[in-house]
Formats: C-alpha cells, sequence, structure tokens
C-alpha cells in the first residue's frame, strides 16, 4: 500500500503523463463542445428559417470546416490563463480558414448566400457563447449538457417553431381559445371566464374552466412580447415551453436524487422527454392541455421522494406547488398524481405517528398552500355545471387488455395506435434493470417505494391476471370519467415520470463497475428513442398545417365553432352549425315570454332583395361537382347564400368553398347531425328544419371569384349536368341591422324593440353573467335553446354583457392569482440570496 507522502505528491509536480494528459482532455473538451454548439446552433437556424435552403449535408460540411479551421488556427490548443485577446485572435483566424475552405469546396462563385449566412451565423454565435466563458469543467460540462438538450427539443418538436399549427379538431380548437383567450386581454377583459370574441362567441368553458394553464400562459407570454406575435404562435412557444420545461422538470428531479452526476440526469431527462408518453401528447392525439402538466410530473414524483425521508422536514412548496399547477394544465393527470401523491403522504405521516404535531404542521403548510394555489380549478369545475364527459369502465379495461403486449415492444411505424402511448422501451428497460438491481444488491427503502409505485402502476397499465379487472372495476366513477376511455393518454406520462426517478433512485447505490454498464445502457436508450422519435415526427408532419393556411383557417370570417365550444353545455342552440356561422345574424328579441321573436337579424337579412343566379353543374368524374359560374365577392359587405336545388339533392357530401381567404365546409344532409338540440335544429342542410343558406364574406383585399364545390361522398350513377342550383345572394352590412354588435369582447349592442321582450344572444347561459341596459343593471335570463337573454324595454336600448362569475370563482381566481405571485416571488428572492452568498 502505498504510503501517505508518495500518494500526496506537491503541488506542480505532478507526473508529466498526468498533466498532459489532462491537458488532451480539456483539449477533447473544447473541441466537443465546439461541435455541440456549432450543431445545435446550426439546427436551430436551420429550424427558424434556413432549413430548406441548408440540407443536413452541406450542414454537416460546415460544422466540419468551423472545427478544422479553430484546430488550424490553435484554438484548441490554448492554455487556462490565455487572453481574451489572444483567445479572439484565434477565433477569427479560425472562421477565416473554415470560410475558405467552404469557399473552396462549394466552388467561390457557386457558393450560396445562405450557405454564408448561416455559417457565419451559426460560428459567431457559437464561438460568441463559448469565448464569453472561462474554462472549467464544470461550466462546460453544464452548457454542453445544454446544448444536447436544446439539440434533442429542437429535433423533437421544430414544429411548434415553424409558424403553422399542429393537430385536427383538438388543435384548431385550441387555436380558437387561445385567438379568444389572448384577444380578450388585449381589449382590457380580466380576468377571462368564458369565451366571448368571434373566435369562441358562443361564451365556451372549456378550456377557460377546466384547464386554464395553458391560457394563462399564452395571455402571459403575449404581455413579455408586447404583444408583436400572433395567438397562434403564442399557443406554439406555450406548447414548445412545456416541452422545454419538463425537460427541466425532470433534469432538475433526478439531479436532487442524483447531485454527483449531472450527465446521467441529463440523460434520464431526455428518456422522459421523448418518451413516445410525452411525443403522442403533441404527434398523435394533440393533447395540449396534458402537455402543459409535463413539467410537473417528476417534480410531484420528487415529492414522493422526498417523503420518504423521515430526518427531514417536508418543504409544503415542493408538495403543493408541482400538484397545484398539474391541477390547472390537467385535471386528469392532476387526479392520478393527487392520489399517488396523497398515499406518500400517508405513509409518512403513519410513519411518524410518535410526532403528531410536526405531522400535524406538515400537513397543515401543505393543504393550506395547496387549497390557495389550486382552489380556482376546483371552484371553477364545481360551479360550471355538470359534465358532459362521461367514462365506461368496461371500455378502459378493454383498451388496456388490447395494448398488451404491443405496449412493451417499439412504437408502431404509424405511431398512431392506443399502445404507442407508453413510456418507451429505453425506460422499460432501464427499470427492469432498476428492478433487478434493487432486489439482487440495493434493496434501499427510499428508492424501493418509486420501485413500488412504478410496479402499482404497471397493474393498471398492463393486464395483470385479477388484478388489473379488479381495480379497474371498483375504480370510482369520478376517477373514470377523469381518465376516460384511453387510460394510456393520461397514466403513460405519469409512469414515464416515475420511471425515471425509480431509475435515477437505484443508480444512486450503484457502485462504478455497475454504473458504468448502465451508463451505457443508457446512452444507448437516449439514441434509440432519438431514433424511435422518427416515427411520431413523420406523423406530426400528415396533421401539419403550414402557417398560411393555418392563419387562413383562423380568420375571424373562417372561424368554424367546434363541437368542443359546447362542451359542458347540455345542447346546443337552434342556430348551431358545424360550419363556418355569423353571430351578428344570429341575435334576436323574443316577446317577453320568449315564445315569438319580434325582430332578427336573420329576417332582417332576407328582407333585403337578392342577387339570384343559376349555377350549372360541371361533373369531374369522380366526386367533385363544380358549379359555374362563380359569384364575385368583394370586401366591405357580408352575403349570406341561399341555395335552392334544381335538381334532386346529393343524400351526402360537402358544400366547399376554397378562394385566397375563404375555407368553407358545410356537411351535407345535415351540419348539426349527431348534435342534441334545444329546440328546433336552425342549422344549414337539407333536412326539415335545415335553413338553407350560410353567411360568406371576405375582410380586405382585392375581389375574389367565389367558386361552390360540392364533394360528394360516393361517386354519382348519372353525371349531375345542366343547371343544377339557384343562387340568392343577399348582401347586408352589419351596421345596418336592426341589432347592431357594436363589440363582442366587451360585448355592447344597440337596438330598436317594437315593444319589452328579450334579447336573445348567442352565447350559452351560465350563471355569472351581468347585464346592464341602458346603463342599469338587470337580471339574466335564460330562453329556450338555453342562450342569455337580456330583458329589454319598448324603443332603444344599449346592452352590455359580462360574464363575471359567481363570487366563490372570482375570490378563488384572485386568491390563486396572488398565491402564485407571492410563491414566485419568494422563490425568486431566495435564489437571488443564494446567489449572492
Amino acid at each position: 500500500m502505498p504510503s501517505e507522502v508518495t500518494r500526496r505528491a506537491p503541488a506542480g509536480l505532478e507526473p508529466a503523463p498526468d498533466k498532459a494528459a489532462a491537458r488532451w482532455r480539456r483539449r477533447a473538451a473544447r473541441l466537443g463542445l465546439d461541435a455541440l454548439m456549432s450543431t445545435g446552433l446550426l439546427m436551430a437556424v436551420g429550424l427558424l428559417g434556413f432549413s430548406q435552403v441548408v440540407p443536413a449535408g452541406p450542414g454537416a460540411l460546415l460544422v466540419g470546416m468551423i472545427l478544422a479551421g479553430h484546430a488550424l488556427a490553435g484554438r484548441y490548443l490554448l492554455r487556462e490563463g490565455a487572453g481574451l485577446g489572444w483567445r479572439l485572435a484565434c477565433a477569427a483566424a479560425g472562421t477565416a480558414l473554415a470560410a475558405g475552405a467552404a469557399a473552396l469546396f462549394f466552388g467561390r462563385l457557386a457558393l450560396p448566400r445562405s450557405i454564408v449566412v448561416t455559417f457565419l451565423g451559426v460560428d459567431g454565435i457559437a464561438l460568441g457563447l463559448l469565448l464569453a466563458l472561462r474554462p472549467g469543467v464544470e461550466r462546460q460540462k453544464g452548457l454542453a449538457g445544454a446544448s444536447l438538450a436544446a439539440i434533442s427539443l429542437f429535433h423533437l418538436f421544430s414544429f411548434l417553431l415553424r409558424g403553422g399549427s399542429l393537430g385536427a379538431g383538438d388543435g384548431y380548437w385550441y387555436s380558437l381559445v387561445a385567438s379568444d383567450f389572448v384577444g380578450q386581454w388585449r381589449a382590457g377583459v380580466f380576468p377571462v371566464f368564458a369565451g366571448a370574441t368571434e373566435y369562441a362567441f358562443n361564451g365556451a368553458i372549456l378550456p377557460y374552466r377546466f384547464a386554464p394553464l395553458i391560457l394563462h400562459e399564452a395571455g402571459l407570454l403575449d404581455l413579455l412580447t408586447g404583444r408583436l406575435f400572433s395567438p397562434l404562435t403564442l399557443l406554439n412557444s406555450v406548447l414548445f415551453l412545456s416541452a422545454a420545461g419538463g425537460f427541466l422538470g425532470a433534469y432538475y428531479s433526478a439531479r436532487q436524487i442524483l447531485p454527483a452526476s449531472p450527465w446521467t440526469a441529463t440523460g434520464l431527462a431526455l428518456l422522459y422527454i421523448a418518451s413516445p408518453a410525452v411525443l403522442g401528447l403533441f404527434y398523435t392525439g394533440a393533447l395540449f392541455m396534458s402537455a402543459t402538466a409535463l413539467p410537473f410530473v417528476p417534480l410531484v414524483w420528487l415529492a414522493v421522494w422526498r417523503s420518504t425521508d423521515l430526518d427531514r422536514p417536508l418543504s409544503a412548496a415542493a408538495c403543493a406547488a408541482p400538484l397545484a399547477a398539474a391541477w390547472l394544465g390537467h385535471p386528469p393527470i392532476a387526479l392520478w398524481l393527487h392520489v399517488m401523491l396523497a398515499g406518500a403522504l400517508a405513509f409518512r405521516w403513519a410513519r411518524l405517528g410518535r410526532a403528531p404535531g410536526r405531522v400535524a404542521g406538515e400537513a397543515a403548510g401543505i393543504g393550506l398552500l395547496f387549497a390557495a394555489l389550486a382552489g380556482f380549478a376546483f371552484v371553477s369545475a364545481l360551479t360550471a355545471g355538470p359534465a358532459e364527459v362521461h367514462g365506461v369502465r368496461e371500455v378502459s379495461l378493454a383498451n388496456v387488455v388490447n395494448s398488451f403486449p404491443a405496449m412493451l415492444k417499439p412504437v408502431s411505424a404509424s405511431a398512431t395506435l392506443i399502445s404507442d402511448y407508453q413510456p418507451g422501451l429505453a425506460l422499460w428497460i432501464l427499470l427492469a434493470a432498476a428492478l433487478a438491481c434493487w432486489l439482487a444488491r440495493v434493496r434501499e427503502f427510499r428508492s424501493g417505494v418509486l420501485l413500488a409505485g412504478a410496479g402499482a402502476m404497471m397493474i393498471l397499465l398492463l393486464p395483470v391476471p385479477l388484478l388489473t379487472a379488479a381495480i379497474w372495476r371498483h375504480l370510482p366513477q369520478l376517477v373514470i370519467d377523469a381518465t376516460y376511455f384511453w387510460p394510456m393518454q393520461r397514466l403513460a406520462v405519469i409512469f414515464a415520470g416515475l420511471a425515471v426517478l425509480a431509475v435515477a433512485g437505484v443508480w444512486r447505490q450503484l457502485r462504478p463497475g455497475p454504473a458504468a454498464i448502465a451508463g451505457a445502457l443508457l446512452w444507448l436508450g437516449v439514441g434509440w428513442s432519438q431514433l424511435e422519435a422518427e416515427n411520431f415526427l413523420r406523423h406530426g408532419a400528415s396533421m401539419f398545417t403550414a402557417s398560411a393556411p393555418a392563419r387562413k383557417n383562423l380568420a375571424p370570417n373562417n372561424v368554424m365553432l367546434t363541437r368542443y365550444a359546447f362542451g359542458h353545455f347540455p345542447a346546443v342552440p337552434a342556430y348551431y352549425s358545424h360550419g363556418y356561422v355569423d353571430p351578428v345574424i344570429e341575435h334576436r328579441v323574443l316577446s317577453a315570454d320568449g315564445r315569438r321573436p319580434l325582430l332578427t337579424n336573420r329576417d332582417a337579412v332576407l328582407k333585403s332583395a337578392p342577387v339570384v343566379s343559376t349555377l350549372r353543374a360541371e361533373f369531374d368524374g369522380v366526386q367533385i361537382v363544380v358549379l359555374t359560374p362563380p359569384s364575385p365577392l368583394a370586401p366591405g359587405a357580408r352575403h349570406y347564400y341561399r341555395l335552392e336545388w334544381l335538381c334532386p339533392p346529393p343524400v351526402a357530401g360537402s358544400v366547399v368553398i376554397m378562394t385566397r381567404s375563404l375555407a368553407r365546409i358545410y356537411d351535407l344532409p345535415d351540419t348539426g347531425i349527431g348534435m342534441k338540440y334545444q329546440t328546433q335544429s336552425r342549422a344549414y342542410g337539407l333536412l326539415p328544419g335545415n335553413t338553407d343558406g350560410f353567411p360568406v364574406w371576405i375582410r380586405s383585399g382585392p375581389p375574389e371569384a367565389l367558386a361552390i364545390d360540392l364533394a360528394l361522398t360516393e361517386r354519382p350513377k348519372t353525371a349531375p349536368t345542366g343547371d343544377y342550383l339557384r343562387l340568392s345572394d343577399y348582401s347586408y352590412r352589419p351596421e345596418d341591422l336592426p341589432i347592431q354588435v357594436r363589440s363582442l369582447a366587451p360585448y355592447r349592442v344597440t337596438l330598436q324593440s317594437p315593444e319589452p321582450g328579450l334579447l336573445e344572444t348567442p352565447r350559452m347561459f351560465l350563471d355569472g353573467y351581468r347585464a346592464t341596459v341602458n346603463g342599469k343593471s338587470v337580471d339574466v335570463r335564460r330562453s329556450e335553446d338555453g342562450l342569455v337573454a337580456v330583458p329589454v324595454p319598448g324603443g332603444s336600448s344599449e346592452v352590455t354583457l359580462a360574464y363575471v362569475g359567481r363570487a366563490w370563482l372570482r375570490f378563488s381566481y384572485w386568491l390563486s392569482l396572488l398565491s402564485w405571485t407571492g410563491l414566485g416571488a419568494w422563490a425568486g428572492l431566495a435564489w437571488w440570496r443564494r446567489s449572492r452568498s
């Protein structure tokens, strides 16, 4: 055994080979860091606008040239004490050499301008960041890990940075409510509890009242960016930041368990954010509310981990805050997390039975803080009326059974199966290895608790004989309703966050040899997960709408209120069509008893003299009938088109209008098929009771030739030809109608009523509306169609309407807002003090 003297060599007298090896390690670290930064920034620049002009081949070549140029300039031979001037000189020389090499390779005259711009931008930003840092192993590791995370995030969530919209029906609805919420904030409406603008003029409450986090994040981001960006960009930014927050939450949680292993924590966080359970939320289901809960899932499991340590006091904020944020982000996921954390806390307090004062203090602190932070989520849901969604436990159980054994296999090529909502093959293997290590050698209590939690969740996700069916059949109906028909969409992401921390808990007990094997397995899993993610990215590309058509679909004259707009309402009103509806012409004044119309904007439109034309059918031989001639459409006026069929109408199909600025589809024979109406439907269609027309208008720009096509569901037996439709064009201006809608948010209407009656608005009735007529408060009533009705006198009236909610709703909202503000200020102050010490 070497003596103490031989093991402690004097400073500066270390063996030369060790010193040389350390020098080369530092150089290799600089080289790797430079490559990582250059690659990541090149990818970022490409995704932000140069992806079409800087393909992968030239991009890789640029990175190589940057490294070669810097190496020739001596960038990687610098000593620790080299001055900033010398470092900048080497960087400039390396950049010049790399630029010269690029020019020689591409050809002096054929070098694309975009390649030069990208090269200089990437090289300059990367070197600027590198030169701003003092050489240090910890900083280099941190920057390298951040770069690796950035590359992964850009790779996995690049669709959110391209200006378009992701998802079909769900994604479109989230775009509408984000536009409405931001529009109300910009109009000075605060707080926002229900829809109001043309994007949700029916007073929709989903997700305003049930998952408000996603909308408030978009609104806050809008304020922080000076209202420079469109609501669609804000929504995409919120989703991207949620993904980044998911990585940070997992990294922080894993790092708390593994404080001396930053690279292991980085790898585990990458496995979490690249898990099929996470990617499926974005690219398979467009489950954007679920995505906002990603940062908080690992933090809740970290609270479970901390609850197992009886020697340390339990932080109320560390337990209550992530769980409360999950409730505000997505209650179904939060419900399951709540059950898990409550079970862990009950177990902790049972073990602390001999210290009742400590138990009472912890319980009171966590409970009160949670009530203050998350109270709005509960009060809002309880005061919003009965839920429309009801789960069926037999269906949920069948989906669990049918997903096995695919749940344990790699994801499908299409990434669309319900079994693709899974933790991922890499996490399955790591979790199995962690369990084997724990059983064979570790046997540590705290990591065992997390592994036990993973085992309990596996029983819910995998069909364990006798156990799984018994559990699902005895769960409370509230849990079944929240989980709905596809448990994997809620549980898989929770399980992925748990698996990451369970692996970290076992990892901290491993000896160097097994830890090295586990490290190799971890990074193989990271690479596999990035490759497997391509299946989701391909599917995401198929459900991605580019920027221009996405903006077109969100234009106020193209907005289509989907069925989600009427979720959690008993039924839809008579005016509802699953297509564009002009809220202006859906205003009526009813008699005092609400049974007969006295004044309607729609009738006023139809009293004008129409321009009548006959449309001829031109069949394309497949399923499209083009109706000619097209109708001229100019901005400034709105049009109501009535269609009179001169030939037998199609049994099923769609009326399609696509122009430069219009995008309309009305399904036939009835745009309201499958919907439950309050009274006789007035939706557009061909069935008895349906209306025979729909509104059309363009906002600005040059006149457009509006062509109407029929997309038939089946190829007709005889080709439609000749005179097919008679089109009656009724032109109207909103300011000329008897009920003039001055503003939707805030709501203000002026009218001239022939006698006292009820102004029926197109907003669904909900307790909490407040109205004034000519400056005086009046009681709001509910019409037969389930709409908000305001009593008005005979003669002229000015009506204002606002949804302020019940007193308990307002109190809980302000309490939550102030509590989060206070908690954020406290956390920021604590961080500032730590940084100063």
